[in-house]
């Protein structure tokens, strides 16, 4: 696995999840997904940014199988109802 960070590696990862789902997938939707900004994918896309080790490993894998991106939508749409219900319990406290 390369160690540095190419921003055109960030561009394909795209690519690979649009051509895999049959459909265009704006920064917003995959920055969504990640749970990040859509500005930090477009950072990232242009190489103004290097992400954090753990996106970087999470384009090493979507690189390899872009399909992983149902893991990662699994994943983040878990975190988001963890993050609700506890905001919720904490309104009920």
């Amino acid at each position: 696995m390369k160690s540095n960070w190419e921003s055109k590696r960030a561009r394909q990862v795209r690519r690979n999840i649009e051509e895999w789902m049959d459909e265009y997938v704006p920064q917003g939707k995959l920055a969504d997904w990640m749970m990040y900004s859509r500005t930090s994918v477009q950072s990232w896309e242009k190489g103004r940014a290097r992400p954090e080790p753990g996106v970087r490993f999470m384009h090493h894998m979507l690189l390899k199988d872009p399909g992983f991106i149902l893991e990662i939508k699994e994943w983040s749409d878990n975190e988001r109802a963890s993050q609700q219900q506890t905001s919720e319990d904490e309104k009920r406290a």
